[in-house]
């Protein structure tokens, strides 16, 4: 672009350098949810887009150093004043990210499909009992039961895991052994080795086994 357009120090008029003719800017994405400033240029015959912050970090910073970004320092890609704008590394880059938003998209892609990763649940009410592998299940079959009710309606509750849902009582069940769930059952402990003597435990292990608590069968 070097003698074809000019841009002022902020980003915000970039225009043709014999006619003058301002260009028009307009925002756009990029590997991201984040918008940027663009515009369009003529160059050799070709229009290609390019980005603000790159023309005016380029214009005002110096040219780019191979493997560097424009980084901007307070975090808005709309800010393009030169002030604002450093070349860094792609990993100083996203150390200098605002994850928020991303946070936020994460949480609501969970809520979505929150019912596929509980446990088991079983429900009881309305004369009925039924178990579900998954509280997704559950919901979608609720949904039948209370038509006006939106299956998210229910995906929430179970998430949160509400004991009543309207008519029903709502267990929720340990995957591995189809019971209670683990609050009720206490901590499940997986360091345990399944041998049949001691020999091989050290000595460590030894004394937590002697240690715990013998319950007696009857």
């Amino acid at each position: 672009m070097e003698y074809l357009y000019e841009v002022n120090e902020n980003g915000t008029i970039i225009r043709n350098v014999k006619s003058k003719r301002r260009l028009k800017c307009f925002k756009k994405s990029h590997n991201s949810n984040m918008e940027y400033w663009c515009t369009q240029v003529n160059l050799k015959g070709h229009i290609r887009k390019v980005f603000i912050h790159r023309v005016v970090a380029e214009c005002w910073i110096g040219p780019r150093p191979e493997g560097m970004q424009v980084d901007h320092i307070d975090r808005n890609s709309l800010n393009n004043d030169y002030r604002n704008l450093r070349y860094v590394t792609k990993s100083e880059q996203m150390l200098n990210r605002d994850y928020a938003p991303f946070i936020g998209q994460c949480l609501i892609n969970l809520s979505g499909r929150n019912g596929g990763s509980i446990n088991p649940v079983k429900i009881t009410g309305r004369g009925e009992t039924k178990d579900f592998p998954t509280a997704r299940k559950a919901a979608k079959y609720l949904t039948t039961v209370y038509p006006d009710k939106p299956e998210k309606c229910f995906n929430d509750k179970f998430y949160h895991r509400r004991k009543h849902i309207f008519d029903y009582d709502v267990e929720y069940l340990n995957a591995e052994t189809g019971h209670g769930s683990l609050n009720r059952q206490g901590t499940v402990h997986s360091n345990v080795y399944l041998v049949g003597t001691l020999d091989r435990w050290n000595n460590a292990k030894r004394a937590e086994e002697h240690d715990r608590v013998k319950h007696g069968v009857e």
